[in-house]
């Protein structure tokens, strides 16, 4: 998430990566948590989809569709990214739990 903030504004990215790696990334290493390899191997695996995905030949193709969405029908654009953040948000567990639920009750 910090290198996203980053590439949006370089002077919160850097005070995002300054927060992370004091409160997040030490305390895990410090505790023993992880080694200092797995904190940077985390780290350059979650920096590079972001990097990745911010190059100009890849960012068109995969934000195009929710673009043209947003200006054609902005009010499901709205309603299914806050499905999407909100089930990112709590990890799928509603869903699961509707799922689960409409299992069940189909077998029974």
């Amino acid at each position: 998430m910090a290198t996203g903030i980053f590439f949006a504004s370089r002077r919160a990215g850097w005070l995002a990566f300054f927060y992370v790696s004091t409160f997040i990334c030490l305390p895990r290493v410090y505790l023993g948590v992880h080694y200092p390899t797995d904190i940077l191997a985390g780290a350059a695996i979650g920096m590079f989809p972001v990097w990745l995905a911010n190059r100009p030949g890849l960012r068109k193709p995969i934000t195009g569709w929710a673009l043209r969405l947003t200006e054609s029908n902005p009010s499901l654009f709205y309603s299914l990214a806050f499905m999407v953040l909100y089930l990112v948000a709590e990890l799928f567990d509603p869903l699961l739990k509707i799922l689960h639920f409409i299992i069940h009750r189909r077998i029974n």
